[in-house]
């Protein structure tokens, strides 16, 4: 089930000048350390453990070296170069990732379901996507 948290966007929050990494545990993240590489770490969390590997390695290298540290150790899934800048394509648009923080929400909430349930396909002819 997805939820939308609209408390979420804390833009009014401090931020501190130590750069750590909510989806990553809070870690802190070493300065020498690229964006790209961050971001593989977030989606493969396991990648975390192959870091200090990383601090002699040119930044615009680093994340290629990261999934080569991790499909070596097995720690992720084979992978091409081309997937690789897909699977980053992605993350990087989705700045949600990085800032989301999840809050309790103390209003109402409403979750609509069809009466006969939600079709496995959403290619039906009528495209009511199961709501009827």
């Amino acid at each position: 089930m997805g939820w939308l948290d609209a408390k979420a966007l804390h833009k009014h929050e401090e931020h501190t000048s130590d750069p750590y990494h909510r989806l990553l545990g809070n870690r802190r993240i070493p300065h020498w350390l690229s964006e790209q590489a961050v971001m593989l770490s977030v989606l493969f969390p396991t990648l975390k453990k192959h870091w200090r590997k990383l601090k002699s390695i040119k930044r615009e290298c680093q994340v290629t070296a990261l999934l080569d540290f991790g499909k070596q150790a097995g720690n992720v899934p084979d992978m091409g170069e081309t997937q690789l800048n897909n699977i980053l394509a992605v993350a990087e648009a989705n700045n949600a990732l990085r800032e989301y923080t999840t809050r309790l929400n103390d209003s109402r909430s409403v979750l609509f379901a069809a009466k006969k349930g939600l079709r496995t396909s959403t290619n039906e002819p009528d495209g009511d996507l199961g709501w009827k």
